[in-house]
């Protein structure tokens, strides 16, 4: 059965490779819609006075969001990491194919004394050497890559999808005079957030005055990454508004609450079923940001919304970053995100990678196993001196459960490149129980949606 999966497999990842050149010549017609949006933020009338240059810098950044050319790039390259996907999916089935061949063959022989196994890569790859008879546990090993190549395969093509979308709908600029904003629902350090109205009931994200160029480009730079991004567990953007000296991000309205009210307001213990539903559907949006190479960079419990069906949506993506696209200075990291959640290199200064979202990953889900909020007791100096310094990490209640705790100490090791993709974290908890978070079929973008 599982060589059969395997030759599927195999022939699905052939099509795909197909495809996937076909979907870059799309991309580059579909880039036309890019340059009618430059073409339109040049007719804009912009106003004059006061707050004309506050205009003029906004101005700038739609012409750079809106750059043909550059877009163009930035799709070929994404595509480009897709198929370079496809080709390490297919080499990976051949190598696992040998593997199981092996093994049926060495079922045959007599029982004796087994040689040692294959060493493996830091991929898990099978490495290259003398032929060898695995184990019952290598092949169930072999079974769990399997596992996670079929979730990489599926999550590269939401990924293409979503590019597509991307490439069709665009940022859509709402008039200030059809957007209704109501009462405020929380706050942060740049930006406030009110319940509003635009066609039917929305978020509204307020930039807190345009006194800092870089608060700008970060308000912008978040519209264009939910943009870019059409996932169920991430909250889908309706466009912007700019009302000049204002800024708003209109964005889908969660109705519930966020995992932080869950655990630190409402003091919630969380079933071991809970816990399993709320971290896969995580793992499954963070793995899809990662396919699209985006970092959240602020990845915490206030960020991650629960509706009232249970669904987690992550928001708040101010701080995240294209990897690739833009420089990841040490000053920029430094400012990244909450200090609780940090990862040791990013309290350090340290480029960004994909690795600072799984740290806080594993911080969020300790919270979720005992309740508590993590260095509590510390001030900023004093965590940083146990995280980076010390190697330290919070401390597991005696009664934790042992599948979570190899799963949360997987998590925060201090070597980035130690820690699991988010891919492989959501078929560790599928082991441990988790229901497949249900992916929606195509998505549709936001104008075309029938409203109720």
């Amino acid at each position: 059965t599982l060589v059969r999966t395997l030759t599927e497999l195999r022939e699905a990842a052939e099509r795909e490779a197909g495809a996937l050149r076909e979907k870059v010549e799309r991309v580059l017609v579909e880039n036309t819609t890019l340059r009618e949006m430059l073409e339109d933020a040049k007719r804009r009338n912009w106003p004059q006075g006061e707050a004309s240059g506050q205009g003029n810098d906004v101005l700038q950044l739609i012409q750079l969001r809106a750059a043909a050319d550059k877009r163009t790039e930035d799709a070929e390259a994404v595509l480009k990491q897709e198929q370079h996907n496809v080709w390490k999916l297919r080499s990976e089935i051949r190598l696992l194919e040998a593997r199981l061949g092996e093994t049926g063959r060495g079922s045959m022989q007599s029982s004796g004394n087994s040689p040692k196994l294959q060493p493996r890569d830091s991929q898990n790859s099978v490495l290259s050497g003398h032929s060898t008879s695995p184990t019952s546990s290598e092949v169930q090993a072999l079974k769990r890559e399997l596992r996670i190549m079929t979730e990489l395969k599926e999550a590269a093509m939401q990924s293409l999808d979503s590019l597509r979308s991307e490439m069709e709908d665009g940022v859509a600029n709402i008039e200030f005079s059809n957007l209704r904003v109501d009462t405020k629902i929380g706050s942060g350090s740049f930006a406030e957030v009110y319940r509003g109205e635009w066609v039917r009931p929305v978020a509204v994200k307020k930039l807190r005055g345009l006194t800092r160029r870089r608060q700008l480009q970060d308000f912008y730079r978040e519209a264009q990454i939910l943009q870019m991004i059409h996932h169920g567990g991430v909250v889908r953007l309706m466009g912007i508004c700019m009302n000049i000296p204002e800024l708003y991000l209109v964005a889908e309205l969660v109705v519930g609450g966020s995992l932080e009210d869950l655990l630190h307001v409402e003091k919630r213990k969380l079933s071991h079923g809970e816990m399993l539903s709320i971290s896969a559907q995580i793992c499954d949006a963070m793995q899809f940001l990662h396919m699209a190479n985006v970092v959240h960079r602020d990845l915490k419990p206030s960020n991650c919304l629960i509706d009232q069906q249970g669904a987690v949506k992550l928001c708040d993506f101010g701080l995240a970053r294209v990897l690739g696209k833009e420089p990841t200075q040490t000053s920029e990291s430094s400012r990244a995100g909450t200090p609780v959640y940090l990862a040791p290199e990013a309290l350090h200064g340290a480029p960004t990678t994909h690795k600072v979202d799984v740290y806080s990953f594993g911080i969020i889900c300790w919270e979720m196993n005992t309740g508590l909020q993590a260095w509590v007791m510390l001030d900023y100096k004093q965590m940083v001196n146990a995280v980076l310094r010390d190697r330290k990490r919070p401390p597991f209640p005696p009664d934790t459960n042992k599948e979570w705790r190899a799963l949360i100490d997987s998590c925060w090791v201090h070597e980035p490149t130690e820690r699991p993709t988010f891919t492989a974290l959501l078929v560790t908890l599928m082991e441990m129980g988790a229901q497949r978070p249900q992916r929606a079929p195509k998505s549709t973008p936001f104008k075309n949606v029938e409203l109720v």
